[in-house]
């Protein structure tokens, strides 16, 4: 985890270090402060109170001074580590590959709600385990000096009790880890509940089913995971201190009569196991946060992982990806694709796109037609065959300035507020298409994005397909854009909309069932059980 931090964060690590230490020493100090005061009232003297006094601010000057700069330093870092990891997950989920990303969003959600949280309260948990540790260890210290026989009883009593506790724990750990993977299924289950939303109000069956047996089922099983975790590390702590009341018990009753030790260290060794017996109780309280924290830590790393190296992919490259924002012909060359778990295959498909074409790709539901579509965008992998770019292969060292020759309206598109990837728009132009696709009464444009989105379906399509327009990438994919539109518009589309892009140098890529408009392209395909087909135009009557 230190690799999170910066040189400057690190600096910092290091004088909270120093000042922990510092606050441990005034924790010792005033233990030591308050048995010097408990000797002489012991021996009937009369202490001087302007010494102590003077002795007793000192000790709580520093010590509220360096807890201030601890916790401050805490909140820094914690929050900084919070963002930082949270940013950090967000570049790799930018750079990672659509299919990545499409199963494993249940897991990201997680992961940034979830585990960067326990990262971020282990930050707060350390530092006072630490200063905890260090008083403890000072006291052990004094206590030896006190009388070194109560002392090796006393530690031998803390190993015993640490070797249960440590033997519970693992419990502990182990529900925990179950408690996290079920949290993920209950967010994967979330996620399909909200995005569902539709499909259950119009069926509530499917309301009931998903939330019994599935969600409350993944409940159950999580409430209880998490209960196992924190009673197995409730009863280490219970047992913790069973055993520190039974050590100060026997200390008071046996401590002058068989271990010699006199009744004043007698009285100072049990006032100081009272006094660190919380430092220490607090700081094994703190074990079940650790404990989620390293569960965390190794799915964040594991997810990390499955992204791959950000700089493979990364943001550098998608900076620099308009550098060459043209092309002339794009082939697929015995082009197939296989879904494993259901034995459909589509290919082997050889195509040829030139600038300038208008295609259109017809066929049935499950027919591969978004697969191919994914495939020429270069969305999918590539399993079998080559995609060349004028007469340049298509690989891992080129395949986001390929990309970037695409401007795409999915049929699932997500439709964003802003203008991210538009530099410097011209209102004009904008407004002449906003007219052109009949919104401009519903809809204006500024220099950041659209004053709306909150439209009907086709009509947040036809500001989907306007932004595709402004961003003016060579090639423009639409799959079955105008099935949201009426009638009217669908015409429009096809007899005004699609010419005068093609006019304006614009390629155009449609997956379309409107075979009343087939004769609008150059080009006619049709996807058949995997196969794609070239067809003849003909005009619909």
């Amino acid at each position: 985890m230190i690799t999170l931090f910066n040189r400057k964060e690190k600096k910092l690590i290091a004088v909270l270090v120093v000042f922990s230490i510092i606050n441990s020493s005034v924790n010792f100090l005033f233990i030591q402060l308050v048995n010097d005061l408990i000797s002489i009232i012991v021996s009937d003297q009369v202490p001087v109170v302007s010494d102590f006094l003077i002795k007793f601010l000192v000790v709580i000057v520093v010590f509220f001074t360096t807890r201030i700069a601890i916790s401050r330093g805490i909140i820094h870092l914690s929050q900084s580590t919070y963002w930082k990891i949270r940013l950090n997950i967000v570049k790799k989920v930018i750079t990672a590959s659509y299919s990545v990303i499409s199963k494993k969003k249940a897991e990201i959600y997680s992961t940034l709600t979830h585990d960067v949280e326990n990262i971020t309260q282990l930050s707060f948990v350390l530092v006072n385990i630490f200063t905890a540790t260090l008083t403890a260890l000072a006291c052990m210290a004094y206590l030896f000096f006190l009388s070194s026989t109560i002392f090796f009883i006393t530690l031998f009593n803390f190993l015993i009790a640490y070797s249960i506790y440590h033997f519970v724990s693992k419990k502990g750990t182990a529900a925990f880890i179950v408690s996290r993977k079920l949290e993920e299924n209950f967010l994967k289950l979330l996620n399909e509940t909200l995005h569902g939303s539709k499909e259950i109000n119009m069926d509530r069956k499917i309301g009931r089913k998903i939330l019994s047996p599935y969600i409350t089922g993944v409940s159950k099983k999580c409430e209880h995971s998490s209960k196992d975790a924190y009673n197995a590390f409730l009863n280490s702590q219970v047992a913790g201190q069973i055993f520190s009341f039974v050590m100060i018990m026997l200390i008071l009753l046996f401590g002058q009569t068989y271990l010699g030790a006199t009744s004043s260290s007698v009285i100072k060794f049990t006032f100081t196991l009272l006094y660190i017996m919380e430092p220490v109780g607090n700081a094994t309280n703190s074990i079940p946060v650790i404990s989620k924290a390293f569960i965390s830590w190794d799915k964040i790393k594991t997810l990390g992982v499955t992204f791959g190296d950000e700089k493979s992919n990364g943001i550098e490259k998608v900076k620099n990806r308009f550098c060459q924002n043209n092309f002339n012909t794009i082939e697929l060359k015995k082009v197939s694709y296989e879904y494993p778990e259901s034995n459909f295959k589509i290919g082997p498909i050889n195509l040829e796109l030139q600038k300038g074409d208008t295609v259109f790709i017809y066929g049935e539901n499950g027919s591969g037609k978004t697969t191919l579509m994914n495939t020429i965008i270069a969305l999918s992998k590539l399993q079998k065959g080559e995609l060349i770019r004028d007469q340049n292969l298509v690989n891992e060292s080129n395949i986001e300035e390929y990309r970037s020759l695409f401007s795409v309206v999915f049929n699932d598109y997500f439709l964003f507020d802003q203008f991210y990837n538009i530099d410097k728009i011209v209102l004009e132009e904008a407004y002449y298409y906003l007219h052109l696709f009949e919104m401009s009464d519903k809809v204006s444009i500024s220099s950041n994005g659209f004053s709306s989105t909150d439209l009907s379906t086709g009509q947040r399509k036809r500001l989907a397909l306007i932004y595709a327009i402004l961003v003016k990438k060579p090639i423009i994919v639409l799959d079955e854009w105008a099935a949201d539109q009426d009638p009217y518009f669908r015409q429009k589309f096809y007899h005004d909309i699609v010419p005068l892009l093609n006019s304006k140098g614009f390629t155009i890529v449609a997956i379309t069932h409107d075979d009343k408009y087939y004769h609008c392209c150059d080009k006619l395909f049709e996807m058949s059980n995997g196969k794609l087909l070239k067809k003849e135009k003909t005009l619909q009557v």
